[in-house]
């Protein structure tokens, strides 16, 4: 399958991050190197692979891939109702407070990816790299390799 053209993936990156990554930025990370691995939580129709490895040699990484668009994976979470189904928990509970997500979405599928959040009933929190520091576990390793 086709790879959607550089200038494209290259205005994906432009409108994620348009100041870079603030917390890799606020933590120093500079050009630390690590490994990420993505891996389904359910069954899964593997799509647009060729674009999210490409973005990765774009920003200066090595990505390979193990299946292509098209192939089937074993183990996914649908947005929407893994969202409703927090937000049933915390109702169950009575606790009336909203249901925070991230923007852990692919490039050119945040709009998406938020209105699958709104439809399970939570709402959106940091919509791009450049509003807020975030920091998780992964940030903290290079953080400890530093000291």
């Amino acid at each position: 399958m086709d790879c959607l053209p550089d200038d494209e993936l290259q205005r994906w990156l432009r409108k994620d991050a348009p100041f870079g990554d603030l917390t890799s930025r606020g933590l120093a990370l500079g050009t630390a190197m690590g490994r990420l691995r993505f891996l389904a939580r359910g069954a899964v129709r593997v799509a647009a692979i060729e674009e999210a490895a490409r973005l990765f040699v774009l920003c200066g990484c090595q990505a390979d891939v193990v299946l292509a668009s098209g192939s089937d994976a074993e183990a996914a979470s649908g947005v929407a109702s893994e969202a409703a189904r927090i937000v049933g928990a915390l109702r169950e509970q009575g606790l009336v407070q909203p249901l925070a997500c991230t923007r852990k979405t692919w490039p050119g599928g945040r709009a998406l990816a938020a209105r699958a959040v709104w439809a399970g009933g939570a709402v959106m929190h940091r919509l791009g790299l450049s509003e807020t520091l975030l920091v998780f576990p992964e940030h903290r390793v290079f953080i400890a390799a530093a000291d």
